[in-house]
């Protein structure tokens, strides 16, 4: 039988204060985080991450198939895997492990219990259907006609200084000088 695959992801913003303090003193590896999402003006896709119903942080942006699978009410456990520490030897991230859990079988009545699909591993990063589409388009001519215009403006701006000072009379004939 298939055992069921662990997906490894940060917990970020950990902050400064009570939040902090509490990681450091409670959450130890091996102990369950339960997932929410937590929607803010800002982001919609946000991951809260709660430790016996305190918050510790939320999961990085760059999981998003973790708030995208709790919208399709997929099932996990996630514990804590490890810690992270910045160059100042302060606590910035908490390492963890998602395990996405078997579909229970549904039971209907007069029916057997069949059991649901097993719901598929987590797109590789940037190929998720609601990842962002990356068009490349080609490069716009204006970068390249600016320039140009400049060299072109700043020559005829030196030859007509030259043929002021009298250093081009040749450039003065044909443009209906004396």
């Amino acid at each position: 039988m298939n055992e069921p695959q662990s997906h490894p992801c940060v917990i970020v913003g950990l902050g400064s204060g009570a939040r902090l303090d509490y990681v450091a003193r409670r959450v130890r590896v091996g102990d369950p985080v339960e997932l929410d999402l937590a929607p803010t003006r800002y982001d919609p896709l946000t991951v809260a991450a709660y430790h016996q119903d305190h918050l510790i942080g939320y999961v990085a942006p760059g999981w998003r198939w973790v708030a995208h699978s709790l919208e399709q009410g997929i099932r996990y456990a996630v514990t804590v895997t490890g810690f992270e520490y910045d160059t100042r030897d302060e606590l910035s991230r908490i390492a963890i492990g998602i395990t996405v859990l078997p579909d229970e079988p549904v039971e209907e009545p007069g029916r057997m219990a069949a059991p649901v699909g097993r719901p598929p591993s987590p797109p590789a990063p940037g190929t998720a259907p609601w990842a962002p589409l990356i068009i490349h388009a080609p490069r716009p001519r204006w970068p390249i006609a600016i320039p140009l215009a400049l060299l072109a403006a700043g020559l005829a701006a030196g030859a007509w200084l030259l043929m002021e000072r009298g250093l081009l009379p040749q450039l003065g004939r044909f443009a209906g000088g004396p």
